[in-house]
């Protein structure tokens, strides 16, 4: 079945291809696929126990894919015990802040995101990405704004100008779709308001009761919500390309920009690595390498690509390029933390007052 969008704009208006500072190619992703070799046959892990401690919720497509890839490390590793830990909160913070306070002896792994970066520069008080060693993600994110079918919403266009604003259902203020959201608002003026409380499966439960208007979700959710007739696609957030059934759906760079804003499109593409996995900072040299070749050699092990592609769109990205890819991150955009800040009030002030910040 196509996956149906919603329309780039209806002013009528040339939408413009924008560069990215960084796509696929530059991540060296699609050299790096295939089987590699568990160099740590006999290893620094022989006879003892792996901890790989999830960011997601039970039940959520990030744990499922998370059991998936502690399952591939246990078929690489034969001598060593691997311990899924399931993280009760379902945050990445908490995951954080519990493979912070773990030992730096290599043997214990988490989630880590992106979305910290933004968190700790609003203030929050949490452990972000640049503080811990990191292994590899497993690819891009591919997330996509969706209007419930319940809501008057079926262009970016309708979320412009509008009398109330236009409710989007999110985890909490630390997660990554209650920053989007603001931004969002930034970039197109729209008025969208993030609405905390609400964990994955709660999400997709308000956007089908109409208690939200809007959601953002990847791959299978935003797949699921359409076929069944419960969404509509507004806009993708990234330039990451979408399985061929969703058809030609809007990225963000298709879009006018405001202008004082325009660096946040390249910031969301810059950003889109997901589902990391960290070790603390302080892990030794070698332990880390054996544990980024453990890696590489998971996320190509056959069993785990194929459940993957239920999930999403493997694209492995190795943990020095994505070191490489925060430190750019930090010093690329001129001063990160107050033009992080001014977007994000301007995202404010629209969501709830509809008075426009545009320069």
């Amino acid at each position: 079945m196509k996956v149906e969008c919603g329309r780039a704009s209806g002013s009528g208006k040339p939408v413009r291809r924008r560069q990215v500072l960084w796509g696929a190619a530059g991540l060296g992703a699609a050299a790096w696929l295939g089987p590699v070799a568990a160099r740590a046959a006999a290893s620094y892990l022989d006879g003892r126990t792996l901890q790989v401690i999830s960011g997601f919720s039970e039940g959520s497509n990030g744990n499922i894919l998370m059991q998936e890839f502690s399952r591939a490390l246990e078929r690489l590793l034969p001598d060593t015990r691997v311990a899924y830990r399931v993280n009760p909160g379902g945050t990445a913070a908490l995951t954080a802040a519990m493979l912070a306070e773990s030992e730096p002896d290599g043997l214990t792994i988490g989630i880590v995101d992106m979305d910290s970066l933004v968190a700790k520069t609003t203030g929050a008080e949490v452990y972000d990405i640049s503080e811990f060693s990191i292994v590899g993600g497993m690819d891009r994110d591919a997330d996509m704004l969706i209007s419930g079918a319940a809501s008057d919403i079926t262009s970016v266009d309708d979320l412009v100008g509008r009398d109330t604003p236009a409710i989007q259902a999110v985890r909490s203020t630390s997660s990554g779709a209650y920053f989007q959201g603001y931004l969002l608002n930034a970039v197109l003026q729209t008025r969208i308001l993030p609405v905390t409380g609400y964990d994955s499966g709660a999400r997709e439960l308000a956007i089908r009761t109409g208690e939200a208007d809007l959601v953002v979700a990847g791959v299978p959710n935003a797949r699921r919500l359409v076929n069944d007739g419960a969404g509509q696609i507004l806009l993708r957030l990234t330039d990451v390309p979408l399985p061929s059934d969703f058809g030609d759906v809007p990225a963000l760079s298709d879009f006018d920009a405001t202008e004082e804003f325009e660096w946040v499109v390249d910031f969301l593409n810059t950003s889109a690595v997901s589902h990391i996995l960290g070790a603390p900072k302080d892990t030794p040299a070698d332990r880390l390498q054996t544990l980024r070749e453990l890696f590489t050699a998971a996320v190509a092990d056959p069993e785990f690509v194929q459940a993957a592609t239920n999930l999403l769109v493997l694209e492995p990205i190795p943990g020095q390029e994505i070191e490489a890819l925060i430190q750019r991150l930090l010093s690329g955009f001129g001063s990160f933390a107050e033009g992080l800040a001014a977007a994000l009030a301007c995202g404010m002030q629209l969501a709830e007052t509809g008075e426009s910040c545009r320069a």
